[in-house]
């Protein structure tokens, strides 16, 4: 059975006045509880400051799962770790995976690790970003230029394209757009081109789309009308990915201009109470 696991960054700033710092370890939230997993590698924080003491590595390791305990999301530990004021934070940044058994589970938590904790040394200006996608701002803005786009949750009642909705909130399950004419709409994204998207990345984030849109014909009813627009589908290693796509929904490539007149022909009818038959 395919679970989804979300994961943020833990940064460490060890001289505040300088509001430098360094990504030194992951957090993450699954129904087999929390994990914290650190670097062993503490250089990155000595290039920032170098009477940093390794134990209070530890320390922090030690803290960061006892206060896990009390938290029952990524979100709620955050705004903890921010009432604190501390040297340790928990990054805005919120990510998902998807697993089957443990050694999966493991091997994506390796990777984040590989990827974005344990690379070269390189000190993170407060203002830098992780490498995200533009693809779902597109689609926000096009919604929007369509009169579509709803501001709150509430809007799926008034045939408004919802972002992020809750399609089974407890197990951190939301539909990146849902909207609801006589039936629910939901919508996924999925980039190929970022630098990350390794073969196994692409295989795992498939797999958390198709969770959500099982989860959406379970919740919503079997009429619901899944889609899921693809950025660099023709890109390396993405044919397994997209069959496991198309075979779960109806699916758009993001650069075939014929293919998004579809997909926002088919939202925009049913955000103006038109009846959809694709």
């Amino acid at each position: 059975m395919i679970e989804i696991a979300q994961y943020s960054l833990v940064t460490i700033c060890p001289i505040p006045e300088r509001m430098d710092r360094v990504v030194m370890g992951v957090i993450a939230r699954s129904s087999k509880g929390w994990d914290v997993s650190f670097s062993s590698d503490y250089t990155k924080v000595l290039a920032l400051d170098p009477n940093f003491a390794f134990s209070t590595l530890n320390r922090i390791a030690c803290t960061l799962k006892e206060v896990t305990q009390n938290c029952k999301n990524i979100s709620e530990l955050r705004n903890f770790m921010q009432s604190m004021r501390g040297i340790v934070q928990i990054d805005q940044f919120e990510g998902r995976f998807a697993f089957d058994d443990e050694p999966s589970y493991n091997d994506q938590l390796n990777r984040i690790m590989t990827e974005s904790v344990n690379a070269p040394p390189k000190i993170i200006a407060v203002h830098q970003k992780r490498e995200r996608s533009q693809l779902r701002a597109n689609l926000k803005k096009q919604f929007a230029s369509l009169g579509v786009l709803g501001q709150t949750f509430e809007d799926i009642h008034n045939h408004k394209v919802v972002a992020r909705y809750p399609i089974q909130a407890d197990q951190g399950l939301f539909a990146e757009f849902a909207l609801k004419n006589s039936v629910m709409h939901v919508t996924e994204t999925i980039d190929f081109t970022l630098s990350i998207s390794a073969y196994t990345a692409k295989k795992y984030e498939a797999q958390a789309k198709c969770l959500v849109l099982k989860a959406a014909t379970e919740i919503c009813g079997a009429n619901t009308k899944k889609h899921v627009v693809v950025a660099g589908g023709k890109t390396k290693n993405t044919e397994s990915a997209l069959r496991l796509l198309m075979a779960n929904a109806e699916l758009y490539q993001f650069e075939d201009s014929s293919d998004m007149t579809r997909y926002i022909d088919t939202i925009s009818k049913a955000a103006h109470g038109y009846p959809t038959l694709n």
